[in-house]
């Protein structure tokens, strides 16, 4: 017997107990009878997936629409909300537009795009928005390094120097520097895990108050809920506190030294922020192939049932993108 039958039964039981206190009613004066916690008689939703915890599960689909009808730009944050599904899930689910597969692929890989367009309902807006300006800002730093003063008097040796290469070279390894350390203070600001234990644990105390007898389950679960909530939501200021007081720690040291090296190096200032444009733009063209190859992947999975080959989108969705 699964747990929705059992729940069924018991339900059963405690709806014949209310119903047969119901009808005795009459017989009994109000003051002779023990008072009885009232079960409410409708549960039409009590046994659907779709609560309110739901809209922390990555395997919910949370966009009641019709897919016939429906826009492509709904079609893509719908898809968007996909792309970290297990393989049955996923393919559970309809998709009945490629080329929205195509477009969330590739937009989910764009992290300002993501920020403004696919925030879950527990993301925070400003802080994510504060971590993207914030690793731009060690981008920007970073390249400055690599302009040591053999560099520098190098530049001023020989006309042609820096070339393409040095640009393209030392841009992708500060972009993979620089997303090492966005996954990091994103992880650290990942507060999901957090969330939706105070959403479970209100859904298990609704789930006994409407099941036990107890006059004091309410109080006695208000507290319980009120203790984990507030601990949870002192724990989650404390690493905000601690993450603005980092950031701006570095925005400070990053700040100095940028002045510092922009005045002494005036000749080099425009060739810094080139190979910034141009570290933005390799890592954007980067991004594009990466996302179309995984939506094609991903498409060629569903079509031909390749468990394998979704196995593997599926990781490089979750763990690099």
């Amino acid at each position: 017997m699964n747990k929705n039958e059992k729940l069924n039964q018991k339900f059963k039981e405690k709806n014949k107990l209310f119903e047969k206190l119901n009808t005795n009613y009459s017989q009994y004066k109000e003051k002779d009878l023990i008072t009885v916690k009232k079960i409410k008689p409708n549960f039409s939703n009590f046994y659907d997936d779709r609560e309110i915890s739901d809209e922390f599960d990555e395997d919910s689909d949370d966009m009641k629409i019709d897919e016939e009808n429906a826009g492509l730009f709904t079609l893509i944050k719908r898809e968007q909300l996909f792309l970290r599904l297990q393989y049955k899930k996923y393919l559970e689910k309809k998709h009945p537009n490629n080329l929205s597969i195509f477009i969330a692929e590739i937009l989910d890989k764009i992290y300002i795009v993501k920020i403004i367009l696919f925030l879950r309902k527990y993301d925070i807006f400003t802080h994510q928005l504060s971590l993207y300006v914030f690793c731009h800002l060690l981008l920007l730093s970073l390249l400055c390094g690599f302009f040591t003063i053999r560099v520098i008097k190098k530049i001023w040796r020989e006309s042609n120097y820096p070339g393409i290469g040095f640009y393209l070279l030392y841009g992708l390894i500060s972009n993979i520097i620089i997303w090492i350390i966005y996954q990091i203070f994103l992880y650290i600001l990942d507060f999901r895990d957090k969330i939706k234990e105070i959403v479970s644990l209100q859904k298990e105390l609704k789930e006994q108050e409407m099941y036990e007898f107890d006059d004091n389950i309410d109080e006695r679960n208000e507290k319980i809920f009120k203790k984990k909530y507030t601990l949870t939501i002192k724990r989650i200021k404390c690493i905000i506190f601690a993450f603005y007081i980092t950031m701006f720690i570095i925005i400070v040291f990053c700040t100095i030294y940028l002045v510092s090296f922009f005045a002494l190096y005036t000749g080099t200032r425009k060739r810094v922020f080139k190979a910034y444009y141009l570290s933005l733009i390799i890592i954007l063209i980067i991004k594009f192939v990466y996302g179309f190859s995984l939506a094609s992947l991903r498409i060629a999975s569903k079509i031909n049932k390749m468990k394998t080959l979704y196995k593997v989108v599926y990781i490089l969705d979750k763990y690099i993108s």
